[in-house]
């Protein structure tokens, strides 16, 4: 077997190749238009200094002696939100594209596929906080299920990682005795 082949255990054929390219293909569709639907609502909630102890806890968040601060060097609370916005942007982007040219190249390959899903929704899901972006309820439940699908698959990432077995084949000599 070349090195570049998957191992057969986590190699993805017949229906379900199908099903898990179209379930990728359709949350990767969900989570770009929850993205893109939740940035309006970001930039006005960066650009406004927060009132209470709560919604300063986000981070990032403007408060009302940053804007201060912001005011006295010459800039202003459109800027720190266009900065922030941007970063989030380009940080989907890079996530997006990343967890895009995996699926493309590998997604018969089950944590290859798994792996892929994970960048793409958890570059939204950390971009964007979902539980304080303003929007109608059907797409704030689609941005949780967003970033619950991003933290989900971490988890599995993390206990799946290398090979695509629950437990590596490392531990096995954590438990043995000489």
């Amino acid at each position: 077997m070349s090195p570049r082949a998957s191992t057969p255990a986590t190699t993805l054929r017949g229906r379900w190749l199908v099903l898990g390219r179209v379930a990728w293909v359709a949350v990767a569709i969900l989570t770009a238009v929850v993205f893109v639907s939740g940035l309006p609502s970001e930039f006005a909630r960066l650009r406004v200094p927060c009132a209470d102890v709560a919604s300063c806890a986000w981070v990032p968040r403007l408060t009302a002696q940053n804007a201060r601060e912001l005011g006295e060097l010459g800039l202003s609370s459109d800027l720190f939100a266009v900065y922030f916005v941007g970063l989030e942007v380009a940080l989907m982007a890079v996530s997006c594209a990343i967890g895009t040219a995996i699926f493309w190249r590998r997604s018969d390959d089950r944590m290859a596929l798994l792996v892929s899903l994970m960048l793409f929704t958890l570059g939204a899901a950390l971009a964007v906080p979902y539980p304080l972006v303003e929007l109608p309820l059907v797409w704030k439940a689609s941005g949780e299920a967003v970033s619950f699908i991003g933290s989900a698959s971490l988890v599995l990432f993390l206990y799946l990682f290398p090979d695509g077995r629950f437990v590596p084949r490392w531990t096995r000599w954590c438990g043995s005795s000489g």
